[in-house]
């Protein structure tokens, strides 16, 4: 940094394609800090600033690195971050200042602040932009600094193959969606689409890779014009039969043509007086908008170049069609078909075997060998987050084999887990106690899943945007001084990356799409309050939901469409943590319908105790 100039150095997680989870090479704030957790911003000084600023908010002028991070880590975070080299600042709590704040008050005016501009969206560049102008001065690094420390020891990318998803599985060819795809760009008058995200090019194409853990997805850019299609990719894993899958229709070219050839389209102006190149700007990143003329000091002919607008393929691909959501549900008969064989498997090992050697990381490793047995199973969607007493309260924990605690029957265990197959992508999260939970934590579980069912049943119009949905998950909580730091629900792909957008229910969106995307019939999302009390144990129900139509009694308000919530996450809820004298009448017939469900839909899959399990856990609650 002292060399090139620099005085403050951002490092995001994030790579060129704003991807929520990144490949091992991509993962520069891990290894600058250590800390693992999936979101997250470094800063680095270059030298200490002055001191006299409020140490409570600003950290010690004496360490020169901060970690920016939301509720969801802070437990981690803490853990993980060495204090002598990095300050953990709780990002969206009162009283921490943002990025942007807390550089301008440790910076002096005129002060050098960098940023790689292949791993900076465009949203995030322009309000850092904004915010520093005339104050700061913020300025691209030409290569990464922090690969230029990591050097040798940097993980390569992926050379995995592309494979072919089928129509048998996408419901649609990548022609037809190609071609929806140009009827939106010619709404907008725009000659060119820019894909950057990696799920978006994926879904487009009809094409699946392995160069990201546990998201099917493959480094990436495409470029869709009026009559063309360009898939920028590493060219050895475009096999032949992936070649003659696109067909003449889409030109393959290799992942760094990309800058190249939107410069050259710039320089000729092939788009025409009245056509524009449209960006997401909340997943391009602040490099190819420079190629647009975006880092220029006079900006003004970008507006005439340039839309920007979130990506339609987005939309287009959360929207399921009939295809996908009956391979999400087939998917999630299978998911529960395992992990009911590993629940009777865990009771079983604990309860009559007395086994003492059970850890964390050894079944969640158990846990993945049930579901591997299953058709069309590809691996797990994220790594499992299995928590055992005071690990559950770490909302996005992860078991080491150094430090995993070992699971026993009495403690609170939460599992959150998840598989790909070919026809669907799975996320569950169940918590369960196979001792003697206190009172407490059967009541702080028992309004846990009032919240989950109550959101279940939530009925709301079309326009419905998911924030307005979130209080119905934290009303029971909020009654009592509860509450959860996390999101209520994500989006989910269809045999794709198990967190999609741009649709969310959150009390506290993080995007602008989720406050901004009405729920729609054919989503998908999660479904999942909880409840983490601190050094002692963890609560989530998680159950992933399909939008759907609903008929309702009388006609609707303004002839809008209404809709509902069809749960396809089959896993009986534990019984035993439940206190009857909190459910009402509704949430105790919801959950035996729930459960008469899942002994309908899974039972043909199971046998043995396995099925004894399920027979026995779904039995009929009745109040004494």
């Amino acid at each position: 940094m002292k060399q090139h100039g620099i005085d403050a150095y951002i490092v995001p997680t994030a790579d060129a394609h704003q991807s929520e989870y990144v490949s091992e090479a991509d993962k520069r704030r891990a290894y600058l800090s250590g800390f693992t957790g999936s979101a997250g911003t470094a800063v680095v000084l270059s030298d200490p600033f002055s001191d006299g600023l409020d140490e409570s908010k600003y950290g010690p002028a004496s360490v020169c690195g901060r970690v920016w991070t939301d509720g969801r880590y802070f437990l981690q975070a803490s853990q993980q971050l060495n204090p002598k080299h990095f300050t953990l600042m709780k990002q969206g709590l009162p009283g921490t200042p943002t990025i942007e704040e807390w550089l301008l008050a440790v910076l002096k005016p005129g002060s050098r602040v960098a940023i790689d501009p292949t791993i900076t969206s465009v949203n995030s560049y322009k309000a850092m932009r904004t915010q520093f102008k005339g104050k700061l001065e913020l300025a691209f690094s030409e290569e990464s600094m922090v690969d230029q420390v990591w050097g040798k020891d940097r993980p390569a990318y992926s050379t995995n193959p592309l494979i072919v998803l089928s129509e048998s599985y996408t419901g649609e060819s990548h022609t037809s969606k190609l071609d929806r795809a140009r009827a939106k760009m010619l709404e907008k008058k725009a000659g060119i689409l820019v894909v950057s995200a990696l799920d978006a090019v994926a879904w487009l194409f009809n094409l699946r890779g392995a160069d990201i853990p546990f998201n099917p997805v493959f480094l990436s850019y495409a470029l869709v014009t009026a009559d063309s299609a360009f898939l920028y990719v590493d060219g050895s894993k475009a096999s032949d039969a992936v070649r003659s899958h696109l067909g003449s229709g889409v030109i393959v070219r290799s992942y760094t043509d990309i800058w190249t050839d939107l410069e050259v389209h710039m320089k000729n102006s092939a788009l025409g007086a009245d056509k524009k190149v449209w960006i997401d700007p909340a997943k391009c990143n602040a490099a190819i908008y420079a190629i647009l003329g975006g880092t220029q000091p006079d900006t003004s002919k970008v507006g005439e170049l340039v839309i920007e607008a979130e990506n339609p393929i987005q939309i287009m691909k959360a929207v399921k069609n009939e295809t996908e959501l009956n391979g999400m549900r087939q998917a999630h008969i299978k998911d529960a078909a395992a992990v009911i064989n590993f629940l009777s498997w865990l009771e079983d090992e604990l309860l009559l075997k007395h086994n003492t050697e059970l850890t964390e990381c050894s079944v969640a490793d158990r846990l993945e060998s049930f579901r591997s047995e299953q058709p069309d199973f590809i691996g797990l969607s994220f790594e499992t987050i299995a928590g055992a007493g005071p690990n559950g309260a770490i909302i996005h924990y992860k078991p080491e084999p150094e430090t995993c605690r070992r699971v026993t029957a009495n403690e609170m265990f939460l599992l959150d887990s998840g598989a790909q197959f070919k026809d669907g992508t799975t996320d569950i999260t169940r918590t369960i106690h196979l001792g003697e939970p206190t009172a407490f934590m059967r009541e702080a579980f028992t309004r846990v899943l009032q919240g989950h069912i109550q959101l279940a049943l939530a009925i709301f119009p079309a326009g419905t945007v998911g924030p307005a949905l979130d209080g119905f998950a934290r009303r029971q909580l909020w009654s009592v001084g509860m509450d959860y730091a996390h999101g209520t629900g994500h989006g989910v792909g269809s045999f794709l990356n198990v967190h999609e957008g741009p649709m969310g229910i959150s009390s506290t969106a993080r995007s602008f799409s989720v406050l901004t995307t009405p729920l729609q019939g054919g989503m998908v999302l999660s479904n999942e309050p909880g409840y983490y009390q601190e050094g002692e144990f963890g609560i989530r129900i998680e159950s992933l939901v399909i939008v759907q139509p609903i008929e309702t009694k009388h006609r609707p308000f303004q002839d809008k469409q209404f809709f509902t919530f069809d749960t396809i996450t089959l896993v009986p809820i534990q019984r035993k943590l439940i206190d009857l004298e909190l459910l009402s009448e509704v949430e105790l017939q919801w959950l035996n319908e729930y459960h008469r469900t899942c002994r309908e839909k899974v039972a043909p899959l199971l046998q043995g105790k396995a099925k004894e399990w399920l027979m026995r856990e779904t039995e009929p609650i009745t109040r004494a």
